[in-house]
């Protein structure tokens, strides 16, 4: 779905450095009244596991690490196999006769068909709670913890900064997204703030894909709506989906709209690099993460970050 974004450009105001600037600093003025927008990823995938920093709480023998290695690999070459078929109608019929198990599998390898490291087959396995599949016994000494999810991660995160966030600027302004295939706000500064809390109680995954052409959109529609008092739109962005999209051509709405983005990308799937771009352009950042300490990291350091008008960045 294509979406004009050069329409929805917002129109900046500053009624809030009127009356608080020359009783505050600047830079907090900014961020104080900036508007907050997260956007959240609640896609199908969202429900996987954050592997990483958890495999020594399995134990690894070296006949697992041999099965996995074995499996992926005719995964890999099972996949292959078909991809080399002429006839296109075959060729997609035995696609689906593969099923999804065998492309997951097949992942797992590189571009040659070789297993990956051992430690990167470990966090596949915990990430896709395939521990029976390969007879991966709990090694009771370590394990203290279930992984968490990755959805899980960012409920308990959002509770965690948005309530640090409202104690110290009540009258600040926030939104709250969820998208998949569409996007849906949840809340938007002005409700009780028992909605906010339900809003991200209801941060739950479904089945659908990855749009995040649509999360951004609605972002920018609910900002035209109800803009920043002074001026700045900061959008945190958290995924972990692929996505193909192109933002080349919305940047420069983006820029005049004082659009600031951070994009949090979690897992092993390929970060969108114009999102990325997007980030660099607008004064925000890029972060991949793959444990639960470095999404913690990154998303307190975006919810914290300083703001600043269009002309300072």
């Amino acid at each position: 779905m294509e979406l004009n974004f050069t329409n929805t450009g917002i129109v900046l105001r500053r009624t809030a450095l009127e009356t608080e600037s020359k009783i505050k600093p600047l830079t907090g003025v900014y961020d104080e009244f900036q508007k907050l927008v997260f956007m959240f990823d609640c896609s199908g995938s969202m429900a996987s596991l954050i592997a990483r920093s958890y495999e020594d709480q399995y134990s690894w023998t070296p006949e697992n690490m041999a099965d996995i290695r074995a499996k992926a690999e005719a995964a890999f070459a099972a996949k292959a196999a078909v991809e080399a078929i002429q006839d296109e109608d075959i060729r997609c019929t035995e696609m689906m006769l593969l099923g999804p198990e065998v492309f997951e599998l097949a992942s797992w390898c590189d571009d040659t068909g070789k297993a990956k490291p051992d430690l990167e087959l470990q966090q596949a396995v915990i990430r896709t709670s395939k521990f029976s599949n390969f007879s991966v016994q709990v090694n009771w000494e370590k394990h203290t913890d279930v992984p968490p999810t990755r959805i899980d991660v960012v409920k308990k995160l959002a509770h965690s900064e948005l309530a640090k966030r409202v104690a110290k600027y009540p009258k600040g302004q926030l939104t709250i997204i969820r998208f998949g295939s569409e996007a849906q706000i949840l809340y938007e500064e002005g409700r009780d703030e028992a909605q906010l809390w339900a809003a991200v109680d209801g941060l739950n995954t479904n089945d659908g894909g990855t749009d995040i052409l649509q999360a951004l959109h609605a972002g920018m529609e609910t900002c035209r709506k109800s803009p920043s008092k002074v001026g700045i739109h900061h959008f945190v962005l958290v995924t972990d989906g692929e996505w193909w999209g192109n933002l080349d051509s919305w940047i420069p709405t983006l820029k005049t709209s004082g659009v600031v983005l951070d994009y949090i990308h979690i897992g092993d799937l390929q970060p969108n690099e114009d999102i990325a771009r997007a980030c660099k352009e607008t004064g925000g950042e890029y972060a991949l993460v793959n444990s639960e300490k470095s999404l913690r990291e990154k998303f307190v350091e975006a919810v914290s970050r300083k703001m600043l008008p269009a002309s300072s960045k």
